[in-house]
């Protein structure tokens, strides 16, 4: 089931504000492997010129536990960087969002290859 919280990235066009996201797929994250549920993905909506998290939208396993701390960055105004700085306990499903917000950037440490 998807979960989401803030602004859905045509919301974010429609007022102008310039866009970046950033994406990573739950099938990168090894604790995925381990529980044998390894569709899913994350997006993270960021304005591009001040970082500031608007939305993040989860669709994968335990979404509904992990988008809490999406919802603290949209309500507290991090920026992408500051979760992506932020240290999450390895290997756990939160990891999708620290790669995902470092993924705004072009910084995602476990991007599979295709």
């Amino acid at each position: 089931m998807p979960f989401s919280v803030g602004l859905r990235e045509h919301q974010v066009a429609e007022k102008g504000i310039p866009v970046r996201t950033g994406h990573f797929q739950f099938r990168s994250l090894g604790k995925s492997h381990t529980i044998g549920e390894i569709e899913g993905f994350i997006k993270v909506i960021s304005d591009a010129e001040t970082d500031r998290v608007l939305g993040v939208h989860i669709i994968g396993p335990h979404a509904s536990e992990l988008i809490h701390e999406a919802a603290l960055a949209v309500r507290m105004k991090l920026k992408t960087k500051d979760i992506a700085e932020t240290i999450h306990a390895h290997p756990t499903l939160a990891e999708v969002l620290m790669e995902a917000a470092a993924d705004v950037h072009g910084h995602a440490i476990h991007t599979m290859k295709q």
